[in-house]
């Protein structure tokens, strides 16, 4: 039987924040030549997935991830030359995206949460829209995510 892995949407709550600081700590104490900084949707703050996305920016990904996997992250992949590692940490998702300056994902990453801070409207609309995904499976939480994404935001990001 496959275990299939359904989505719950949270809004931002203390529990969650502990965890950042928490995790920023490690990650700064682990890494403290590298820039630090949180992004993904608890960086707007907003309703989405009790996740946290960590930033890491270094010259090294492959050196740096291998450090973090030996203090307990997992490796999660690479894709666009970003490499992923995540721990669940009570029950949040932490994950770790770790890249270059001048990957592209960067300014994406940036671009998002400054459009989602100043636009309330857009960043409600996006909320509505992330609780009708709640329950559904991993893979199409993130297809129809995505989908909204590429549609309703990346465009006002150009």
């Amino acid at each position: 039987k496959i275990k299939m892995k359904i989505e719950t949407v949270v809004e931002p709550n203390e529990h969650i924040f502990e965890i950042q600081n928490r995790y920023l700590e490690v990650v700064k104490e682990a890494l403290p030549e590298r820039h630090i900084e949180m992004v993904g949707g608890m960086a707007v703050p907003m309703t989405g997935r009790p996740e946290l996305d960590i930033l890491i920016l270094t010259d090294d990904p492959e050196g740096d991830t291998k450090h973090l996997e030996a203090i307990g992250f997992q490796h999660r992949g690479v894709a666009d030359d970003a490499f992923y590692l995540k721990q669940m940490v009570e029950g949040v998702e932490v994950t770790l995206q770790i890249m270059r300056e001048d990957n592209k994902m960067v300014s994406i990453h940036r671009g998002l949460i400054e459009l989602l801070r100043q636009d309330e409207p857009l960043r409600k609309e996006y909320e509505e829209f992330k609780k009708t995904l709640s329950g559904l499976p991993r893979d199409e939480y993130k297809k129809q995510k995505v989908a909204w994404l590429e549609e309703n935001i990346l465009p006002k990001l150009k």
